[in-house]
């Protein structure tokens, strides 16, 4: 993917109040602040651990 198309999905999560911004100084930091959001992503990661798709 590239570049642009990675920031206007930010972009889209931000809009859609799932994930936060904070800048730190030429870096912008995303933070989850969706619960919903964050509870099935660590259960997607929960199952690819299980299944041998991710290690760690």
């Amino acid at each position: 993917m590239k570049t642009a198309a990675i920031s206007n999905q930010l972009q889209r999560l931000v809009d859609q109040k799932i994930v936060k911004t904070e800048r730190d100084g030429n870096f912008i930091n995303y933070e989850i602040i969706d619960e919903c959001t964050a509870i099935l992503l660590e259960r997607a990661w929960c199952l690819a651990e299980d299944t041998g798709k991710i290690t760690g």
